[in-house]
Order: structure tokens, then C-alpha cells, then sequence
């Protein structure tokens, strides 16, 4: 059961992204992994469908899960255009 409620999600989400209803936000690349990073896997473990968008590497892994990952070193714009991206697909799915 929880395999196919796993397909179904990527599927939803895949659809949405595929067809570009994120690229306004700069969201349009979707790739579907068994690994969704430390902080969610456990969740992904028990079955729960989960996502994440994957951030521009350029600097992420300067500053994450180090002493120095703190609010100063994030970039407006950067969390924005994320936040927006979440909220989209959030508002997207819930009207499907």
C-alpha cells in the first residue's frame, strides 16, 4: 500500500512539474528519488509520500548543518523564490 500511495504522489507531482506550472518560480525540474536527505528520510521510511526541491548546489552545503547555518547567511531572493515554489505547489495539488 504504501508503494503505490508513493507512485501515486510522484505521479501527481511530476505531472505538475512536467508540464510547467512551476516554472513562474523557478521550480520546473522534477526527479524522483528513494532519498529525500536526513532530515525527511524517516518520514519516507514510514510511508509517508514526501517531495523536496533540490536547491542550486553553488553554496548550499557551505554553511548547512555546520555552527555557521544561521538566519544571516540566507539569501532573500533565494527564499522567496523557494517559499513561492512550495506554496505553488502546496495551492496546485490541493485543487487537483
Amino acid at each position: 500500500m504504501r508503494s503505490l500511495a508513493r507512485a501515486a504522489a510522484i505521479a501527481a507531482v511530476g505531472a505538475v512539474v512536467c508540464c510547467g506550472d512551476l516554472a513562474a518560480v523557478g521550480a520546473a525540474k522534477f526527479e524522483s528519488a528513494n532519498e529525500t536527505g536526513a532530515d525527511t528520510s524517516f518520514l519516507i521510511e514510514a510511508g509517508v509520500p514526501g517531495f523536496s526541491f533540490v536547491p542550486e548546489p553553488l553554496h548550499y552545503f557551505d554553511y548547512h548543518h555546520t555552527p555557521a547555518d544561521t538566519l544571516d547567511k540566507v539569501d532573500p531572493g533565494e527564499l522567496a523564490q523557494d517559499s513561492a515554489a512550495i506554496a505553488a505547489l502546496a495551492w496546485i495539488l490541493a485543487n487537483q
